[in-house]
């Protein structure tokens, strides 16, 4: 098992980590195609290991980021990458 990095420290990973998880079980509640293809093809557990591996990368893209007096930026933003992030996935499984 590989030891985790937080680039911003654990408590900023963690919050990250439940708005990661808040979008994509919306957008699975709203069975939006970006969700579908991870659904059938590794069932509920893919999941969580996407929105890790999510949390972990925009955690990296953004370091040292002072979200402080911008709470409503960093929902937006997260949102925005997490889109991102699954339409490179279902890309990715297309061209396979």
């Amino acid at each position: 098992m590989s030891k985790e990095v937080f680039p911003n420290g654990f408590t900023s990973w963690y919050e990250t980590f439940y708005v990661v998880c808040q979008h994509i079980e919306y957008l699975r509640y709203k069975s939006s195609p970006l969700t579908e293809m991870l659904q059938v093809k590794y069932g509920s557990t893919k999941f969580w290991v996407v929105a890790k591996d999510i949390t972990n990368a925009f955690e990296k893209d953004y370091t040292n980021e002072d979200w402080a007096e911008q709470e409503l930026l960093f929902e937006e933003v997260v949102e925005k990458f997490i889109y991102l992030q699954l339409e490179t996935l279902n890309k990715e499984h297309e061209d396979k």
